[in-house]
């Protein structure tokens, strides 16, 4: 089934190329549909052979076409219709021109077309790994979190027994259980300070997280408006 899918990338590719070609369509012109499956590294490596075979067919077909105008409009000049001669030479000429510059443009869509996927995947990488650091945080506070109201509670606890115990003592214990107390309320301040700490760290956390996802969210803007430049730049050449 995996072999299968693979397959079915690359004659998607060749199949996006050669609905183009018959047109003379150019890449940006045609609405790419989004890959189901990344290609594997043999898969592309075919379709950056393809496409260097086409371009290197088409410098071919150029050179020649270059070489027979030459050799045609010489011998054009020994004939008797000159004229007529070199109108369907220079008529051929062009036909095989087009003809190159067809290849060509086959050979731009599939390398855009692979550019285009490979920017597709790294886009839903990133987005993966912002996800998963997401996750991770959210985790991470809420286990602190848990730990935090467990401590207070067995902090509450103790506290609660303690002043069970010291109310069944008597009133001969009376000044140990002010005492005791005493003791119980200075650990229950304890344990306020530790949980408006606990409260003070995961709000520094929160501010960094948040400082971290917005710097992530610009690095993104900023590779995604690097990445709709370079097609035009591409086209522009």
């Amino acid at each position: 089934m995996i072999a299968f899918s693979r397959t079915c990338a690359v004659f998607g590719v060749l199949a996006l190329v050669a609905a183009t070609a018959g047109r003379g369509t150019l890449a940006a012109d045609v609405p790419a549909a989004e890959p189901a499956v990344p290609l594997q590294a043999e898969d592309e490596r075919q379709l950056v052979d393809r496409a260097a075979a086409l371009r290197a067919d088409a410098g071919q077909r150029r050179q020649a076409a270059e070489r027979q105008l030459t050799q045609r409009n010489a011998a054009c000049q020994r004939k008797f219709l000159v004229s007529s001669c070199l109108e369907k030479a220079r008529r051929d000429h062009m036909d095989s021109k087009q003809e190159a510059r067809r290849l060509e443009l086959q050979a731009n869509d599939i390398e855009r077309e692979l550019t285009r996927r490979k920017r597709a995947l790294d886009a839903a990488e990133r987005e993966r790994r912002a996800a998963e650091k997401q996750q991770d945080a959210q985790r991470f506070r809420a286990q602190h979190e848990a730990q935090a109201q467990e401590s207070a509670a067995r902090d509450a606890d103790r506290a609660r027994r303690l002043e069970e115990g010291q109310a069944r003592a008597g009133t001969e214990a009376q000044a140990r259980q002010q005492q005791d107390a005493e003791k119980a309320r200075r650990r229950a301040e304890k344990v306020e300070q530790a949980r408006q700490r606990a409260e003070d760290a995961q709000r520094q956390r929160a501010e960094l997280d948040r400082r971290v996802e917005e710097k992530e969210r610009r690095k993104a803007e900023k590779a995604a408006r690097q990445d709709n430049a370079a097609p035009g730049a591409a086209i522009a050449k």
